[in-house]
């Protein structure tokens, strides 16, 4: 019985022994080292990257211009677009309003006004296209009467628009001026001169623009506004371009009336 307490009380020993070994802070103690695992950046949008407060970081124009052009294509929408220019001698304005269906069907407003700058030669213009085909009805400025005008393409006035992000994007570098949770505010850092036309007015001596876009998470530039310098009449003017796209995945078109009968449409790229 006294062999048996003797061997029990050894054995309780060498284990306590044992486990007071494993929470000594020993030499012959096992340790591990922490490692700072690097935080994963989210871009703000397809090739814009985040930054720190104060950091600048390249836009990749590409990238973003390929996302808004896969939003757009993949999309409805409303595309609303007002154009000043601005001389000494007045304002010229040019409002538009396209809408792009889901089917691709688009339908394309304009309408001009002027405060004696200049007298714009349409007042008024309506295209309708369903992608094979076009029909446009404008009013000019020296005759009441509406009229469907048949022109191999659509004028350059219906055609400027949903291009010119990317025309902008091309043109310049671009920072980051202000993100938040729907989208990030991006800002031309190089001058733009323009080989292209941005309005559908002939002004020589386009230079000095700048641009702003404003575009959501997913790539789509939602709004736009460019301004720069030319010159009408040998005379300085100032030109502002402001577009926005909304009702995205909403938007709906209609054929107009007068736009019916294929037989009186002209085949697009004609």
């Amino acid at each position: 019985m006294r062999r048996w307490l003797v061997h029990a009380t050894v054995l309780v020993l060498v284990v306590s022994a044992g486990c007071s070994a494993l929470f000594e802070d020993g030499p012959d103690r096992a340790t591990v080292t922490p490692v700072e695992v690097p935080a994963v950046e989210t871009p703000l949008a397809p090739g814009v990257p985040a930054a720190a407060d104060g950091e600048s970081r390249t836009v990749e124009t590409e990238r973003l211009q390929r996302a808004d052009r896969r939003v757009r294509n993949a999309s409805s929408y409303r595309l609303d677009r007002t154009v000043t220019i601005d001389g000494a001698d007045g304002q010229v304005r040019i409002e538009r309003e396209r809408r792009t269906g889901p089917d691709g069907v688009t339908v394309d407003r304009l309408s001009t006004s002027t405060t004696g700058l200049f007298t714009p030669a349409v007042l008024e213009s309506t295209l309708w296209t369903d992608g094979r085909v076009f029909w446009i009805r404008t009013r000019l400025i020296d005759r009441e009467e509406v009229l469907t005008q048949r022109n191999p393409n659509p004028p350059a006035f219906h055609e400027l628009g949903p291009a010119l992000p990317g025309r902008l994007l091309d043109a310049a570098d671009y920072r980051v001026v202000r993100a938040g949770a729907d989208g990030v505010v991006l800002r031309s850092t190089t001058p733009i001169s323009l080989s292209w036309p941005a309005v559908p007015v002939a002004l020589p001596d386009r230079h000095n623009g700048t641009a702003w876009l404003t575009v959501r998470r997913d790539g789509l530039v939602v709004e736009t506004v460019f301004r720069y310098r030319a010159t009408f009449d040998d005379e300085p003017v100032l030109v502002t371009v402001r577009q926005r796209v909304s009702a995205v995945n909403e938007t709906t078109v209609d054929r107009p009336a007068w736009a019916e009968d294929d037989r009186t449409g002209i085949p697009v790229g004609a």
